[in-house]
């Protein structure tokens, strides 16, 4: 397929869409949230799951005051893939999510890797074609060739007709409709949930065996992909891949435990460090790659460093103090009977010296569970890349005093529902985890203090992308503060209106 045409017809219409859709978000009414329908489930006379039943597939209705109505995934069958998967091996999930179309076309996706600010790639696997006329195109280029957007039309010009993938990240930070499809992992912490990238590629086209560090949910949208996975994690230390490419390609490959071809709606579960290898079939093929994403404990450690040292450390001049009695019995010497330093030794780190800076590090790390857990609520919910999003735009465009007519307009029962700002990370530390008074929401690495009063609050703020009117009209009644909560939060963008039909 040619891209060029698609991407700069469309690039424009991809602006005014977006303006268009952010401004009218202060407002008016979002696209309505894809309600899946099952049918035809693994699911066992008992109500339990036999095997390979995505989780946010059978999403229950549960009934809200105010005739709401939210909709949550099944407990039992989270519970049953967190404890034979999550983590442990690859399990593929037939119609994971049955009714799912893909909000965006390839034409669009590769619009969207012409904007400035969108992290995108195209990958050749050189290697994999077929015509010696396209492999002549290869030049110097290595068997599989990284280039990274935004593109521009002479980007796509050269493109060989089979055997590459474009790849946009964090898709959800842009595309509502992208967005909604995290409902679905709710059964997993919001804190844990990364981003969207979305792939398209050509007959052939794939990123190549590799591992990668995170969870991962491999959603096929359209077109059809095989996939290879093996049961063996490879680890860091034993990671051989090809050298001097961009790529991050296994060199030999790995030993393949399992082979699948996914259709549309199929969804592939990968934990970390599993080696898997997806290759597309057609010239159709899009797959959204759900990532989630768990701390890397070196950059857990340099973060928590830079926190000690801005707020445990009084001041610059602060240093560690030496032992008088130390320095005069190894350094200057003990006395002898002449009076002079017998035993002079200046070159000695004494163990004296190694324990006060020592003890002087514990002091700094002395913190409380409480102070801890709050510095790592900040931690983990910052944003993990300068998404786009909407919320530079709202924080100009949405006043106090409209968003104090928003909260009033859902008080009175007027229909209005709000919405999380795209790509932002909804979390909350519990008042007994926090140490303080009330529970802590946490956004964007943003504190929100409650106050005892606000039970259910955090709660409810993070349970879901759509925060239906019904709900936050009943919580208006039941905490006194959450209305302030609210048109902050408005005022900042980390929330915006919408209405109830078109939630």
């Amino acid at each position: 397929m040619n891209l060029v045409w698609l991407a700069f017809g469309w690039t424009g219409g991809f602006r005014a869409r977006n303006v268009e859709r952010r401004c009218r978000r202060v407002c008016v009414a979002s696209s309505r949230v894809s309600e899946l329908q099952v049918g035809g489930s693994a699911v066992s006379e008992d109500g339990i799951e036999e095997r390979g039943v995505f989780p946010g597939q059978l999403l229950v209705e549960k009934e809200l005051g105010g005739g709401g109505v939210e909709r949550t995934y099944d407990i039992r069958l989270a519970k049953k893939f967190l404890e034979d998967y999550w983590q442990k091996r690859p399990v593929l999930f037939r119609n994971a999510l049955r009714s799912f179309s893909s909000p965006l076309s390839p034409d669009e996706l590769a619009g969207l890797a012409c904007e400035q600010d969108i992290d995108s790639r195209l990958i050749i696997h050189w290697e994999g074609l077929e015509s010696q006329h396209e492999r002549a195109k290869k030049g110097s280029h290595p068997s599989w060739e990284l280039r990274v957007g935004p593109f521009v039309e002479s980007d796509f010009q050269d493109l060989p007709e089979k055997c590459y993938t474009l790849l946009v990240q964090e898709v959800n930070g842009h595309i509502q409709e992208v967005s909604d499809l995290l409902d679905h992992f709710r059964f997993l912490p919001n804190w844990r949930l990364d981003d969207v990238m979305v792939s398209y590629a050509t007959e052939g086209g794939g990123v190549g065996p590799h591992v990668d560090s995170f969870d991962v949910f491999l959603l096929q949208a359209q077109g059809r992909r095989s996939w290879k996975t093996s049961y063996t994690p490879i680890l860091p230390e034993d990671e051989n891949l090809i050298s001097d490419c961009d790529v991050r390609v296994l060199k030999n490959g790995f030993s393949v435990s399992e082979e699948w071809i996914l259709e549309p709606g199929d969804m592939l579960y990968v934990p970390p460090r599993i080696p898997h290898w997806g290759v597309s079939l057609d010239d159709s093929c899009m797959t959204f790659s759900i990532g989630l994403r768990a701390p890397e404990k070196r950059e857990l450690v340099r973060s928590f460093t830079d926190y000690l040292v801005e707020n445990k450390v009084s001041s610059r001049k602060d240093f560690v103090r030496d032992n008088s009695d130390d320095l005069c019995e190894y350094t200057v010497g003990r006395d002898g009977d002449d009076g002079e330093g017998a035993t002079s030794d200046p070159g000695i780190l004494t163990k004296e010296a190694v324990r006060e800076a020592q003890r002087s590090i514990r002091e700094i790390l002395d913190l409380d569970d409480n102070e801890f857990a709050r510095w790592y609520a900040r931690y983990v919910t910052l944003p993990k890349r300068d998404a786009l999003g909407v919320g530079d735009e709202l924080n100009t465009v949405v006043s106090k005093s409209e968003a104090t007519g928003i909260v009033a307009e859902i008080a009175s029962g007027a229909g209005v529902s709000l919405r999380h700002r795209e790509a932002a990370v909804f979390s909350y530390l519990s008042s007994e985890s926090a140490g303080t008074d009330g529970d802590v929401l946490y956004i964007n690495g943003e504190s929100f203090p409650l106050s005892p009063e606000s039970d259910g609050t955090a709660k409810l703020v993070c349970s879901r992308k759509v925060l239906q009117g019904a709900a936050l009209q009943e919580q208006l009644l039941e905490d006194p503060g959450f209305d302030k909560l609210l048109v902050q939060l408005i005022c900042m963008g980390l929330l915006y209106c919408v209405y109830d039909d078109d939630s």
